[in-house]
């Protein structure tokens, strides 16, 4: 799947689910992240996604805001991964590239 291959509405689903893992990146807690660019199966990546979310929905339960993607948007995700797994890598990169504060803040390196 090339990136033409990837509608606007693709890329929509990729910022959304970029938008949870992004709140781990944050955090420096990179394990989610690295365990999705590297999946091997769309089964392997969709075990990483089950866990982040659910770890997603502890740290909401706590007080932590984190934007947790809806339904279908996670099983459109899902059917994108088995359509090519380096999706994975498109919404690691994402995710990694989403401003942690606001980003003339992260330019400058304040908090």
């Amino acid at each position: 799947m090339s990136r033409n291959s990837l509608s606007e509405g693709d890329w929509e689903v990729l910022r959304e689910i970029a938008k949870m893992l992004n709140v781990f990146a944050k955090e420096k807690a990179y394990g989610y992240l690295d365990r999705l660019a590297n999946a091997y199966s769309a089964k392997a990546a969709e075990s990483v996604l089950r866990e982040a979310l659910r770890d997603a929905r502890s740290l909401l339960g706590q007080g932590t805001w984190i934007p947790i993607p809806r339904a279908n948007v996670v099983e459109r995700f899902l059917k994108l991964v088995e359509k090519d797994i380096n999706v994975c890598t498109k919404v690691v990169a994402l995710a990694l590239a989403f401003p942690g504060t606001s980003d003339t803040q992260d330019r400058r390196g304040n908090e």
